[in-house]
């Protein structure tokens, strides 16, 4: 799936990779790999217990960390809701970046404010993926 990805992406530019682990960390290195992008920025968020969403998504990381006017690729594995993906895209662009987002897989019955300008494969079940050992 990464691949797919990368294929599609391989003649944008972008000064940087922008993920959200612990999901969208496995995705984002191999298309760093693919892309030749060496430059990955975490952004530490959480939105699930397991399987249980919380009520509201919770930014663990201090947003300063969030690079000003780059062109960045925004990197996760799914978009379920859209909650996480929409709001980290919403605090890199009042920052000034060009953004394009990306997922894996992506929920168009359950997203209603997000569709990824790229991604691999639309489903509607729930996805536990290899790196997820405890799920």
């Amino acid at each position: 799936m990464c691949w797919k990805l990368g294929e599609e992406l391989t003649d944008l530019e972008f000064d940087g990779i922008v993920t959200m682990p612990l999901g969208g960390m496995v995705p984002a290195c191999f298309l760093g790999k693919i892309l030749q992008i060496k430059n990955i920025i975490t952004l530490n968020t959480n939105y699930y217990d397991g399987e249980e969403r919380l009520d509201t998504l919770l930014i663990l990381d201090d947003p300063d960390i969030l690079p000003r006017e780059k062109k960045l690729l925004l990197v996760d594995d799914i978009v379920d809701s859209g909650t996480t993906m929409r709001t980290v895209l919403g605090m890199l662009e009042e920052r000034g970046n060009s953004v394009t987002s990306a997922a894996l897989h992506y929920k168009p019955s359950k997203s209603k404010n997000m569709k990824p300008d790229f991604y691999g494969e639309a489903v509607d079940e729930w996805i536990v993926y290899p790196w997820e050992i405890n799920e």
